[in-house]
């Protein structure tokens, strides 16, 4: 017995160790950007001006890789550690989903221990009047939308997530919203977010409604142009619901906060971020006809405010698999069993062809059929393989094994089978690895 509890504390120790500080202290431990953008659509013109405490994700660092749009012109990048920089001029063959981006290479004058912060000061400005055909980003009189698809500021996303303060001045008439808590507009448009994210959303335009919801657990900003104020209404309900089914279930920490907008371009897609989500091709018909899809897009990028902690390598199935399978189970409470199976058929109708999980990179940018294949794994497969676990362990113990995946910030696959053996034993966890590495 003593032995078997000495193995118990060491198991409960590695998980402990290995997933890292919990939500509410991470905002000490991510980069950390304050910027000023002063915006001018009419003219499509960006001026930045900003720095970014940035940290140093390895030892014995040297230099940092960022992405910026082509059409900027830098004007300086600064800081006691930076010995200086190149911003290249010819793309990037690997980031065929970004083939505007160009590298700024930013060079230190010593070499920085892993976890060791730097400030880095930056300020550049252009006319971005080339975007790509698909991109989700947009700047024009009628609709800006920017992202790091653009890139607007300096990011590279395997920096991992981060906290910013965000001013934003804009021409006379035009209204801004963007990812993060509004904070006022008395002389800017001034936002925020103490919660990790992993882009800094800003959208302008002339016509521009929200819906803002406070409640003990979590705030909305619904953003809105091209909808009646009735399906705004419906959407922000909705939104309200799933995000209170979503704390129930997995753990009310406080302080979650999620952006929604609707997007005014019929080009680029819908897509998720942490903390936001965008819906393009968004009318009251399209809405009220396919109102199960958009329940489903809601409660998929609603969830990852609880499902973002894995790596950014094939760990990363975590995060997207768990968001929609949370999305999945939120539907079945919603719409009932019968919706539930008939989309999990759909999946399950869609795997042929598809390579096992385990250590499948999604990083995959330098090939478009691996990247697709990637993005299928992600939100067919993995949801498939875990209401395969779902019914093996039932709802409950399925319930309680994510409530301390998120306590305890589980960020690999590793650990996770270690958590699955733990409370489910090996026999169950044996059975899951096999999943991942052979389905």
């Amino acid at each position: 017995m003593k032995h078997l509890i000495i193995f118990v504390f060491l198991t409960l120790s590695v998980i402990t160790i290995s997933c890292g500080v919990k939500l509410n202290k991470l905002k000490h431990n991510v980069n950390h950007y304050n910027v000023r953008l002063n915006i001018f659509p009419e003219n499509r013109y960006l001026e930045v001006k900003g720095k970014l405490i940035y940290i140093s994700p390895e030892p014995l660092c040297d230099s940092a890789i960022f992405y910026l749009h082509k059409q900027f012109n830098i004007k300086s990048v600064s800081g006691k550690d930076v010995a200086g920089y190149k911003f290249y001029t010819s793309p990037d063959s690997s980031l065929i989903t970004n083939p505007d981006a160009r590298i700024l290479h930013i060079y230190f004058n010593r070499m920085l221990n892993k976890g060791e912060q730097s400030e880095l000061e930056f300020e550049y400005s252009g006319e971005i009047s080339e975007i790509h055909n698909l991109s989700q980003n947009t700047v024009t009189k009628e609709w800006t939308e920017i992202g790091f698809d653009l890139p607007w500021y300096p990011y590279n996303k395997r920096h991992g997530e981060f906290t910013f303060d965000l001013q934003v001045n804009c021409t006379n008439g035009y209204i801004v919203g963007a990812s993060g808590q509004f904070i006022n507009n008395d002389t800017a448009f001034n936002f925020n977010s103490e919660n990790p994210v992993n882009d800094i959303t800003v959208i302008i335009s002339k016509k521009l409604k929200e819906i803002n919801t406070e409640e003990k657990d979590f705030t909305i900003s619904l953003y809105y142009s091209d909808i009646s104020d009735s399906a705004a209404k419906d959407i922000n309900n909705n939104l309200n619901w799933i995000m209170r089914n979503l704390a129930n279930r997995f753990g009310e920490d406080g302080g979650k906060n999620l952006t929604v907008l609707q997007s005014m371009r019929d080009i680029g897609g819908s897509y998720s971020n942490l903390g936001m989500i965008s819906l393009s091709q968004l009318y009251d018909s399209t809405y009220y006809e396919n109102s199960i899809k958009y329940f489903m897009r809601l409660s998929h990028g609603a969830a990852k405010l609880w499902w973002w902690q894995a790596a950014h390598d094939w760990n990363d199935w975590m995060n997207e698999g768990f968001a929609e399978f949370s999305a999945l189970l939120l539907v079945k409470e919603k719409f009932g069993e019968n919706i539930f199976r008939k989309i999990l058929i759909e999946k399950e109708d869609s795997l042929a062809g598809l390579p096992p999980v385990w250590m499948f990179n999604r990083e995959h940018l330098y090939d478009k059929k691996l990247f697709n294949d990637a993005n299928k794994i992600m939100n067919v497969k993995i949801p498939v393989l875990l209401f395969h676990l779902y019914k093996k362990i039932g709802s409950e113990n399925f319930y309680k094994l994510c409530r301390e995946m998120i306590t305890n910030d589980v960020s690999s696959t590793i650990i996770f089978l270690r958590l699955l053996e733990q409370r489910e034993g090996r026999a169950t966890a044996e059975w899951f690895e096999d999943r991942l590495r052979n389905f």
